[in-house]
Parts: structure tokens; sequence; C-alpha cells
């Protein structure tokens, strides 16, 4: 069976017609594109113009020497399908072909398009998987990172309570995001008395939703929050139940109720800081390489911090529109503005922390042990109750880096397209998944 024989319409070429500076192709499903010249011939894969094996732009491909009005001497449909090109007065009859499909989903009319997101409150219902799943299989794996790519969180059921197998799951999105700590995985214990002392996270008191590393440079990661244990002797007490809001929620109740507290969170800053008293903290590196002074078969790591960040509490991109929440009241420094913008600035961040705190956006439930909780911390708020004093709770975190997380999402979503590295290679993430339902 022929390529165009597989193809959904969307993807087949009906015709196509040259003009002097363009190329216009009509597709099957009715649809019409329009191609630049100048657009299609910086975009060849001809050999010269782009290397094969490292999926990179060749020398060939040169914006000094390259021609700002090219001309088609003839275009085709080839036997596959494809879009053929040989241009004008260029050196050795230059040909260019371009996959079908790759050229629909690069359409100059549906440029900038971008995936959807579903924005919730309280009555979410939190995404759930199968740790073996996730672990075994490729798609589960795609369908659990595409559902927080959507949302922001989901749950991992049944792990197993132990750091080899958290380990191998956040394996499954990359490798562990670096921490400014002597380790990379940290542990939320409630008899940890030393903890509680110099982080507010691990106190006992009723802990905000928020945004971690506020303070730092590289704050977009994916968190992975993995309870060990849970035991509540006292019914009574309060059980340390986990809060989790959407950033992006709150962004869009205050763009569209108020507006002006928007323009401030999302054009001026609040500075986020962290200094750190000097400290020890048990640590296992990966391996068991042993660092500081060594303890049997721990290892104690000692370390000091001290940063200072300024952050738009929304983030917008260069569309306008929100690509990372940054709050923690814990770890905010002074305001750093004029007289005459404090007062204006303070009634929207003041609006902002009502909203997060208000229970109609506040989804509330037990972390229970073997359950996973993955935060997507550019978007969920995420926080937990009070904690009696004699409910013990363990659980343990660590980080991904987003960026890794978004590589995987990639990679996976482009084995369902069924197209070759030598296509995928620059497809904007509509374009991959508009590719991966392309077949009939």
């Amino acid at each position: 069976m022929s390529q165009s024989q597989q193809l959904k319409p969307t993807f087949q070429i009906d015709s196509v017609v040259r003009d002097q500076d363009s190329i216009r192709v009509n597709w099957k499903d009715g649809h019409k594109s329009t191609y630049n010249n100048l657009w299609m011939m910086d975009a060849c894969r001809c050999p010269k113009c782009f290397q094969h094996d490292t999926l990179s732009v060749n020398p060939g491909n040169n914006p000094i020497t390259m021609p700002l009005d090219p001309e088609t001497k003839a275009i085709d449909v080839d036997g596959d399908g494809n879009l053929k090109v040989v241009w004008d007065k260029q050196e050795g009859g230059h040909e260019s072909v371009f996959d079908s499909s790759w050229l629909r989903v690069h359409c100059q009319s549906e440029a900038g398009k971008g995936l959807k997101r579903n924005l919730w409150d309280k009555e979410l219902d939190i995404p759930t998987f199968e740790f073996d799943e996730v672990i075994q299989d490729d798609n589960a794996c795609f369908e659990w990172l595409d559902s927080i790519r959507i949302i922001g969180v989901s749950i991992i059921e049944n792990a197993p309570k132990n750091e080899a197998a958290f380990r191998q799951l956040s394996a499954r999105v990359w490798f562990l995001h670096t921490r400014y700590h002597p380790s990379n995985i940290f542990m939320l214990d409630t008899t940890d008395k030393v903890a509680q002392k110099i982080q507010h996270a691990y106190k006992l008191d009723h802990l905000a939703g928020h945004t971690d590393l506020t303070a730092y440079t590289d704050s977009g990661v994916i968190q992975l929050l993995h309870c060990l244990k849970y035991e509540k002797p006292n019914q009574e007490e309060a059980g340390g139940e986990s809060i989790i809001i959407d950033g992006f929620k709150i962004a869009q109740v205050l763009k569209d109720e108020y507006p002006e507290y928007y323009a401030q969170l999302t054009q001026k800053h609040a500075p986020g800081c962290r200094r750190r008293m000097v400290a020890e903290e048990k640590v296992l590196q990966d391996g068991g390489k042993a660092i500081g002074n060594s303890t049997g078969d721990k290892t104690i790591g000692t370390y000091a911090w001290d940063s200072y960040r300024l952050n738009h509490v929304i983030k917008l991109n260069e569309s306008g529109q929100p690509v990372e929440v940054r709050f923690n009241h814990n770890t905010r420094a002074p305001f750093s503005m004029s007289h005459d913008e404090i007062r204006g600035f303070y009634e929207a961040y003041s609006k902002f922390v009502e909203l997060t705190s208000s229970p109609k956006y506040i989804k509330q439930f037990l972390l229970k042990p073997g359950q996973v909780l993955i935060c997507d911390n550019a978007r969920a708020l995420h926080g937990r109750t009070e904690v009696g004093s004699t409910v013990l709770r363990k659980v343990q975190g660590i980080y991904v880096k987003r960026e890794s997380f978004k590589s995987r999402w990639r990679l996976l979503l482009g084995l369902k397209t069924g197209m070759t590295d030598f296509w995928l290679t620059g497809c904007t993430d509509h374009a991959l998944k508009t590719l991966a339902d392309r077949h009939a």
C-alpha cells in the first residue's frame, strides 16, 4: 500500500500550483496552503542543505548567499505523494523533496498554534496511572506524561515503597534534577526534628499552596512526591492532607475578573530568596559514591546557600499566554519597587493569595503509601494541611527537569507518528501531536 493510501485525506496532496514567489498546495480534505518560496528553500532537506546523519543544517544553507526571491523551475507530486521542487538558477539543478505529512503540519496559515491545556478547580478528578504499566509500556508512559502536560498533575498508584522504585519511575522521564543540596532525593519526615528547624516545608504547620525553587534561576521542574508511610493513631488530629491548586486557573480568573491585578502580576516582580544556615544532611550518592565524612553506608554532606531572584508571579510567553507561575510566600523577600508602586502591587499580590487560599480552587486529598503525586512546578501549586503531633508521615521527593520531561514526551509522541527522525526534527509540539494521528 502506498503512503498516500495509508494517510488520511488531511495529509494527501490533491494538486499543486506554482506562483512567482510561492507554491500553493490543495489538500484532499479541502484545505489550501500557501508556502513562501524563500521558506521552502530555507527548509530544504537535501544533503547539500541538511546533514542527514547529525540532523542539523548544513553549510549549504547559507543565509549570506541565500537568494531572497528564489524562483521555482518546476513542481510536482512524486510517486510517494510528496512534493518535489526544482529550483531555477540554482547550481547543479537544486531539488527539494518535502514529505506531504511534514508539509501539512507546517502550513503557514496555521503557524503558532499551541496545544490545549485544561484548567481545573476543587472538582478535579486527578488522573491516575499504575506504576508497573508506566514502567513497562511506552504507550502508558506517554499517556501519563501527556496528562501532566494537559492538567499539570497526576498520581501513580501501587509504587513499591522504596528509593529504587522511585528512581526507576523518575528515570522514565529522565535523569534527576541536581538540587542545591548534597543529595538529589529529599525526605519529608514528620519525625525529623533537625530538618524542621532549618526548612519551613518540614514543619508540621499548615503549608499553603506554593511552587518550589522561586529563589533560583531554574525552577522549571517536574516534582515527584512518593508517600512511603502514613499512620494516624489519633483520628481527631489534623492529618497532613495534600493540597494542589491550578496556577493557570488562578491566572485566568485574575485576567477575566481583575485585569488590573493581572497586569501587575505579569509586569512587576516579586523577589524570591533563600538563605540556608550551615546544615548537615545524610546522603547516599548515586552509585554509592561517598562524599563528606563517611558514617558507614551513609555520608554526611555540609552545605550553606544564599540566593535572591526577581520573578513575575505570572510569567507570559511571546503570545501573551501564561507559561509559568512562581509563588512562594514563605520564601519571598521584601518587594523591590518604588514608593508609588508598592500599594498597587500589594493589592494584586493579596488577591492572588486570596484566590489560591480559596476552597473553591483547592483540591484536597490524602496521599497514601504507594502513591506518587506528580506536579508541574511551573503550574501546579502544592502544599498540605497541618500535621498532627502523633501523625507519622514520610514522603520522599525529587525533581526532574521540565525540559527533560518535555523531551521524553516528544520522543514517545514521535514514535506514534511512524515517521523517521529525519522529518520529526524541528517539529513543533502541535505538529507532532497532529502527525501522531495522520494514518487512516
